[in-house]
């Protein structure tokens, strides 16, 4: 039996919902509620050592680190095909993910929770925040997101971050439908999953004269009845996106 524990479906708990439903597997979804901190109760710190959102169970196999969760669902349950079988073809798939989840995940987040979430929300979390026992400082991109607020310099280099990495994603569709090869893939998912709002967020930069072929990618994978399944998990207002708080 798998349980998925996860807050509203931003990039993470996004992925595994698309893969899951992606390939049919029945499971329980155990919602937490991350605006109010449940992700850092005793209970949850029991399986997430420091609060981390989505955690995927597998027959009591317990898996806090989204990226590897995502792989394991993919080899775990190997029909549907979401990964290349063979090894260069898994080789593409991680460099894939390793840069979006080094690059793209943390900067949308960034300029999505800063830009989308009311201030009053992100000061009254971040008061709520420091109060945690226990809980271990960000480094790198998540320090910046974990910061009281994040400085126009910051948004700036987080936006050219994007900017650079759906360049590549550009290029790549030029080439094929989808990201890894000529099938879909957990690297389209793991892209979508965190670029399926910019266009909203960053429309100066996603657009349809400079980002085409982004544009009919994210078009193909919201059509599709898994994105649709997973996207309609959303608690909050339909009309507002929704972006993950730091920590």
């Amino acid at each position: 039996m798998i349980e998925l524990i996860h807050g509203e479906p931003s990039a993470d708990t996004l992925k595994l919902l698309l893969c899951l439903h992606e390939k049919a597997l029945p499971f329980t979804s155990r919602y937490v509620d991350t605006a109010r901190l449940e992700h850092w109760s005793a209970a949850h710190r029991r399986l997430a050592p420091q609060g981390q959102v989505p955690v995927l169970i597998d027959d009591g196999e317990v898996m806090n680190d989204c990226a590897f969760a995502l792989q394991y669902l993919a080899e775990a349950y190997p029909e549907p095909r979401l990964a290349p079988r063979d090894p260069r073809g898994w080789y593409d798939v991680q460099a894939w993910n390793q840069r979006i989840d080094a690059a793209l995940g943390p900067a949308v987040s960034l300029i999505g929770w800063t830009r989308v979430t009311p201030p009053e929300a992100r000061t009254a979390y971040r008061a709520a925040l420091a109060r945690v026992p226990d809980r271990e400082q960000p480094a790198g991109w998540f320090a910046v997101l974990a910061d009281a607020e994040a400085s126009e310099d910051q948004l700036a280099n987080a936006a050219e971050k994007i900017g650079e990495l759906l360049a590549q994603v550009e290029q790549a569709l030029g080439a094929s439908n989808w990201l890894v090869g000529k099938d879909y893939s957990i690297t389209d998912i793991n892209c979508f999953a965190c670029a399926h709002t910019l266009p909203r967020l960053l429309p100066e930069r996603i657009n349809a004269q400079q980002t085409p072929q982004l544009l009919a990618w994210l078009e193909r994978i919201a059509a599709r009845p898994a994105a649709r399944a997973a996207l309609a998990t959303r608690r909050g207002p339909a009309n507002v996106d929704a972006y993950a708080p730091p920590g």
